[in-house]
């Protein structure tokens, strides 16, 4: 009787595992379906196109874009579009992005969104389903875990991946994933390996105690993941700034970059004098070593002006061994001729005997919205009338404490420098930079030419 029961039990349980698997294969599967963007906000100038092929068009808030599209903003300008359910993502101004893959299977949603250049945030608010979301750029790629994340991208500018809320992924420059994120604000850089490293930086920018201004924050950002030193405002590096560093470093609508490299280190200075009277620049390191100090600051506005009432203003103090500076305009520059210099530590109008004292080399670039100028290669002889006029993109001279030496350009109404005929190669010259009327560490009158050895 008990086997016969056991029989029973048996059969009618293979009966109901064989029911339950033919009704599981016979069940339709779920199909992934498409997901539709719709266009929620735009602001300023705004263009959309729905494939690659297709010709660009002006956006309007309502449209609707499926994947393959591509959106892309103008200066001043941000569109934001929503994907159902609960994801919202906004580009910013100067971007571009492309929606790659937006499908949702079961409660599963996944979409994969690609980022040519520019700043993206990405907001997720449904509750109950699993999101797999990337956005990826040429420079890094941000896994989405959490609910409020944004990814900064403008080759060639470090990436910046932060996580305003919620648990996120980041490839840094060196291909590594790492994780980040939680209840708070949290921002990682490309070249960072942990949050904290990356936190440190940042508390050091916002040091209360010091009025920092927009320039000096992207060199100190710059120092701080290449493991620079700050001292004050006086700054040092071992770490070269290349070309493809510049970007992210220039700020101002009309931008000058001092650059040089000497082993036991240096302080070549730089300094700019505007079309309209106006000197500033930066002054022997020395000074710079004590920012909060009332009485130097007094000193420094009399004698080493570090800005000027036409809105430019000089960065950081550098001594080396891998020194830059930058000096930038962060409103439309004056038109007129520029006359832009280095000088070593400290400049001397009276001639000193430099006779076996290190020549420090240099190279001097300038910028206007981002695009290089020409400059003067040859000052002295052009203004003398000795040779003609040459012109290249990058000016390089050598000076020895106590010199200086200058290149100028001019900068039209519109904004762009005029035509000029440019040389083949930077060629150093012997043009000595303009020099002020009477004895100061820094020009700050007129500038006349003299003839350096």
């Amino acid at each position: 009787m008990l086997t016969s029961r056991l029989g029973f039990a048996l059969v009618f349980h293979g009966i109901l595992i064989c029911s339950i698997t033919v009704a599981q294969e016979n069940r339709p599967a779920t199909r992934p379906s498409a997901l539709t963007a719709t266009i929620t906000g735009i602001e300023g100038i705004v263009q959309v196109r729905a494939t690659e092929d297709a010709a660009w068009q002006k956006a309007t808030v309502g449209m609707k874009l499926t994947e393959g599209a591509e959106f892309r903003t103008g200066p001043r300008s941000a569109v934001r579009f929503e994907i159902p359910p609960g994801q919202t993502i906004t580009l910013d101004r100067l971007g571009t992005v492309k929606l790659i893959e937006a499908i949702q299977s079961g409660q599963s949603v996944k979409t994969d969104v690609g980022m040519k250049y520019g700043r993206v945030r990405y907001d997720v608010e449904a509750a109950g389903l699993s999101h797999d979301s990337t956005i990826h750029s040429p420079g890094s790629a941000l896994a989405v875990r959490g609910t409020r994340v944004s990814l900064y991208d403008q080759p060639p500018f470090a990436p910046v991946a932060t996580s305003l809320e919620g648990r996120a992924q980041f490839r840094n420059a060196r291909r590594q994933m790492v994780r980040f994120g939680g209840r708070a604000k949290t921002t990682l850089e490309s070249e960072s390996t942990s949050p904290a490293q990356a936190a440190l930086a940042q508390s050091m920018l916002q040091n209360p105690e010091l009025q920092r201004t927009e320039q000096q924050i992207r060199e100190l950002s710059f120092l701080f993941t290449h493991g620079g030193a700050v001292f004050g405002n006086v700054a040092a590096s071992n770490v070269p700034v290349r070309d493809v560093d510049l970007p992210g470093l220039l700020g101002g609508n009309l931008d000058f970059v001092l650059r040089w490299s000497q082993p036991r280190g240096a302080d070549l200075n730089l300094f700019v004098r505007t079309p309209v009277g106006e000197t500033f620049g930066n002054p022997p390191f020395i000074l710079s070593l004590f920012p909060g100090n009332r009485d130097i600051g007094r000193l420094l506005e009399e004698n080493f002006p570090q800005r000027s009432p036409s809105g430019g203003s000089v960065g950081l103090n550098h001594i080396g061994p891998q020194g830059f500076e930058l000096a930038s305009f962060d409103r439309r520059p004056p038109a007129g001729l520029y006359v832009v210099g280095a000088y070593n530590f400290i400049f001397s109008e009276t001639p000193v005997d430099t006779t076996g004292l290190p020549k420090v080399r240099f190279r001097l670039e300038a910028f206007l919205n981002g695009v290089r100028q020409p400059l003067l290669l040859n000052l002295e002889e052009a203004v003398a009338g000795t040779e003609p006029p040459e012109f290249g993109f990058v000016f390089r001279d050598r000076v020895a404490i106590t010199e200086l030496a200058a290149t100028a350009l001019t900068i039209t109404p519109s904004g762009a420098a005029p035509p000029v005929r440019q040389t083949t190669t930077a060629r150093p010259t012997r043009a000595a930079a303009a020099q002020p009327s009477k004895p100061t560490p820094l020009p700050t009158r007129q500038f006349m030419t003299r003839k350096r050895d």
